[in-house]
């Protein structure tokens, strides 16, 4: 059977599928991450604008609960209200636009943290036989977790921005980007 290199320094076997990892972990070039993140990005773009509509309902439902009964009730109201389109996609453009440096940070960070955590814990796992299962399979629960983790910190930095500027476009008709950005400075001041 023949033998393929997969990524992190994995290789598997043509015939089975089976992935052994090799104590050489290697970082991929900095035009797979570059992918990875374009991918994730497109990838967020694309969810936001086909999940927008029940977005907008959610929001019209936690924000105003005495107007809606359900968010299946706020979408409905939105669909057959004038202007059904425009109500059911404002604030679209800053949610699309937001999410791909948001998606495309967090896959860009897993992907990078995924190796470099494997790097640190899972080295020579595979190499001993003495290593027990259980073992290994916690270390790699934990290089997913941490590198999820890692990804979602570093994409909050875009994404929840992001969420207020969308969310107050959404529940409130004739709201600018500059005015909301505006409040939130503005109430930000008043904390500190």
């Amino acid at each position: 059977s023949r033998i393929f290199k997969t990524r992190a320094g994995s290789t598997a076997t043509a015939a089975t599928g089976f992935v052994t990892h090799s104590a050489n972990l290697t970082f991929e070039p900095l035009s797979y991450y570059l992918r990875v993140a374009l991918a994730g990005g497109v990838a967020g773009m694309t969810g936001s604008a086909v999940l927008y509509p029940i977005d907008s309902a959610k929001t019209l439902r936690q924000s105003n609960p005495t107007a809606y009964s359900s968010v299946k009730d706020a979408l409905l109201k939105m669909i057959t209200s004038q202007h059904s389109l425009s109500r059911v996609y404002r604030g679209i453009i800053p949610a699309a636009l937001g999410a791909i440096p948001s998606s495309a940070l967090y896959f860009g960070a897993y992907e990078s943290s995924k190796v470099a955590l494997q790097r640190m814990l899972l080295k020579n796992q595979y190499d001993h036989k003495a290593t027990a299962s259980a073992d290994r399979d916690y270390k790699r629960l934990l290089v997913h977790g941490l590198a999820a983790a890692s990804g979602n910190v570093i994409s909050s930095s875009v994404f929840v921005p992001k969420e207020v500027i969308k969310q107050q476009l959404q529940a409130t008709a004739g709201t600018s980007i500059a005015s909301i950005v505006r409040r939130s400075e503005e109430h930000t001041s008043e904390l500190q």
